[in-house]
């Protein structure tokens, strides 16, 4: 969490509106810095 703001940079300079949706979370996984979540849409 204490790179949030830089996440929210860089988000806001590579994505445009409609923003995608997105998970932020606070997690303790022992040598990881981020954990990613995933959404899909099969068609």
């Amino acid at each position: 969490m204490s790179n949030f703001s830089v996440l929210n940079k860089v988000y806001a300079e590579l994505l445009r509106e409609p923003m995608p949706a997105r998970t932020t979370i606070q997690s303790d996984l022992p040598g990881f810095e981020i954990e990613v979540d995933a959404v899909i849409a099969v068609a």
